[in-house]
């Protein structure tokens, strides 16, 4: 394992190890991507992309104000979703044919980025007022690389986007189920299985 370390904008040292993973590294948290690229995530609310260790940032996304806690990447590199106490950030890697692991986009050129959040009357009435978003993890259609969602845990409820839903802008059309009665033991991916079982099941 090698260890990291950051200079103004720039990130020294990383292990070829480590590609496809994750690790936080004291208040910025960083993921690696299928490809061999990188993003770092800050406690300002900003995702930068990295295509090379020991270069600046190819660029900086503003996903919002509160801290990123977890970084998730997509296994074709597509897409990225970050993590906040009480949001997810979903942005796509490309613009008009720019990708911004391996260019810096333009000044009007960065991507759109999409808030995920509950509604706060599903907060109320799931009793998630005080629960937080720890991590989320991208679900992938039967090929195994395509994606389809967007999955997260608050609580004792799982909560997921699905892409499609997700670009005609229907937000709040997100699917959640309670795993009170699954085994605590169980992780997150775990659950999800579980979770495509009970709806399978249910149709």
């Amino acid at each position: 394992i090698h260890f990291f370390f950051f200079k103004q904008k720039t990130a020294y040292e990383i292990s070829a190890c480590l590609v496809g993973s994750e690790m936080c590294i004291r208040d910025r948290y960083m993921g690696t991507t299928y490809g061999g690229n990188f993003l770092i995530g800050s406690s300002k609310g900003e995702v930068r992309l990295f295509d090379k260790v020991g270069k600046n940032a190819k660029n900086v996304i503003k996903c919002g104000d509160m801290p990123i806690i977890a970084l998730e990447i997509s296994k074709d590199d597509q897409w990225v979703v970050a993590v906040s106490e009480k949001s997810l950030y979903l942005f796509p890697t490309e613009s008009n044919g720019v990708k911004g692991l391996q260019k810096t986009f333009g000044k009007d050129n960065k991507p759109n980025v999409i808030e995920l959040k509950i509604s706060g009357e599903d907060e109320r009435e799931l009793d998630l007022g005080k629960s937080v978003m720890k991590k989320a993890i991208f679900l992938y259609k039967e090929d195994g690389v395509t994606v389809r969602g967007v999955l997260t845990y608050m609580n004792k409820c799982l909560l997921l986007w699905e892409l499609e839903d997700i670009l005609e802008n229907k937000l709040f059309e997100y699917k959640s189920v309670s795993y009170t009665h699954l085994r605590a033991h169980e992780t997150g991916r775990n659950l999800v299985c579980r979770l495509l079982l009970e709806k399978k099941k249910m149709n």
